[in-house]
């Protein structure tokens, strides 16, 4: 079956003329076909002989091959980046609407410049020629900041990287897919597989520290609950044996033993570093047997035990140094204040300077008083 050999098109064996251009069979072709060469043949400038791609001297003469120019496609390509980055300074800062719109998009670390450069790695077509894919290869993997796929305080340094990684996987596979098969393939394979075993191994790390802080948080929180249920436990058992010293005491009341039963009240104390709440629940709990005692004992015998020393009450609230006073069976508390507070360093507000009984600063915890004797509490004030 002929073709037609003006314009190519494919004809009958019977036929005279070419439907498509009107050619007629035994003419001469008016016009010949135009061809197209497909890239440049390169040779040696000393022998003549064709050199291949990443060669430096001639592998038939020898000749060493200077003055190779870097591809100017990868050199535009770095030299914009740089540009780029140059008028970094001098851009002003985001607007209320820019700000709003890349927190919604994940943007908001970005500047400007950083926007510009992100979308012209993205947007930069991958070179054809061996040389230039090397090249950019090369620039890629060395822009590819491997830190940023390890902490998330580099957000900016991430998303470059990216850009870079996604751009340098294209040039990869598109070498593989045009010379995989030859010999040049491998210096790209090494670089790809060296940049992605690094990027790995970042990551591995990453996720062991992940899981590391992690495993000590669980820790942490295990030993809180355990030491929580043992503090817990501790504090029933302290109770327990608080109530049952309070069981003992309400006996002796009834007994009409009340040194006893003050005895055995001055020992209903709470381990404050167990809680300081039940702490201070007993001390108001103590204080009020200890009236409740120091009353019966009054009645019986005319005179209150004061249970307290200066020194103890000293520091005290004035307050609470009142309400101690009162729950013991005391009727005539006056307080007086001392205005010598300037800056309250050496001593705090409200804080009890001195308590007089019956005119004695230097009264002892065993003396009995009448109820109605006359109690003085001086405290510090501004």
């Amino acid at each position: 079956m002929p073709f037609c050999r003006e314009c190519g098109y494919k004809m009958t064996d019977e036929a005279t003329v070419c439907l498509v251009c009107g050619w007629k069979t035994g003419e001469e072709i008016r016009s010949k076909r135009q061809e197209e060469w497909a890239g440049k043949i390169v040779k040696c400038p000393n022998c003549g002989d064709l050199i291949n791609a990443f060669v430096s001297s001639c592998p038939s003469c020898n000749y060493e091959l200077r003055g190779s120019k870097v591809s100017n496609v990868v050199k535009e390509f770095a030299d914009k980046l740089e540009q780029i980055e140059k008028n970094r300074s001098v851009q002003k800062g985001k607007s209320i609407f820019e700000k709003v719109s890349d927190l919604s998009t994940g943007d908001y670390y970005l500047t400007k410049t950083d926007k510009q450069k992100i979308n012209l790695i993205k947007n930069f077509p991958v070179p054809n020629t061996k040389e230039d894919i090397l090249e950019f290869i090369v620039l890629a993997s060395t822009n590819i900041n491997d830190d940023s796929y390890a902490y998330q305080n580099l957000p900016v340094e991430k998303q470059l990287s990216d850009a870079w990684l996604s751009k340098m996987e294209q040039a990869y596979h598109k070498a593989k897919l045009t010379f995989g098969t030859e010999a040049d393939f491998s210096k790209i394979q090494d670089i790809y597989d060296n940049k992605m075993k690094a990027i790995k191994k970042v990551k591995k790390r990453n996720s062991r520290n992940i899981f590391l802080l992690i495993s000590f948080i669980l820790f942490l929180f295990l030993l809180l609950g355990v030491g929580s249920c043992y503090s817990t436990s501790k504090e029933e058992k302290k109770e327990r044996e608080l109530n049952k010293i309070v069981d003992e005491v309400y006996e002796d009341i009834e007994k009409g033993d009340y040194d006893a039963a003050l005895k055995k009240a001055n020992d209903l104390y709470f381990d404050d570093g167990l809680s300081q709440s039940k702490a201070d629940k007993w001390d108001e709990k103590r204080i009020s047997i200890i009236g409740l005692i120091n009353v019966k004992k009054t009645n019986k015998q005319g005179k209150i035990k004061v249970n307290y020393s200066p020194k103890e009450l000293k520091g005290m609230n004035y307050e609470k140094a009142e309400k101690i006073l009162k729950l013991q069976g005391f009727t005539n508390i006056k307080l007086e204040k001392n205005d010598d507070l300037v800056l309250g360093i050496l001593a705090k507000e409200d804080e009890v300077e001195k308590v007089t009984i019956d005119g004695d600063t230097d009264f002892k915890r065993d003396t009995y008083y009448m109820s109605n004797v006359e109690i003085i509490i001086t405290y510090h004030t501004f």
